[in-house]
């Protein structure tokens, strides 16, 4: 499944849109399990580094993406972050 990351910020639904006209398998999540299951990660940012940087601090997502893309080399796609 590819999840599309739900952080406050960065046009969510658009990328999910896109995504979905080539894979059925998407979600838009923030919940940890998700992620976790997750085959393929995708952070739609607005722009603006400092505010995504805020947005995965506040939904507590930096050490979860630390581990499942860092450590365990999950494909991630950052989108203008």
């Amino acid at each position: 499944m590819i999840t599309i990351l739900d952080y406050g910020c960065g046009n969510v639904r658009s990328v999910f849109n896109a995504f979905r006209a080539f894979d059925s398998d998407v979600k838009i999540t923030n919940a940890f399990n998700d992620i976790r299951d997750a085959s393929h990660i995708v952070l739609p940012g607005v722009g603006a580094f400092a505010e995504c940087k805020t947005g995965l601090y506040n939904f507590n997502l930096v050490e979860l993406l630390q581990k499942e893309v860092i450590e365990k080399g999950k494909p991630f796609l950052g989108i203008c972050v």
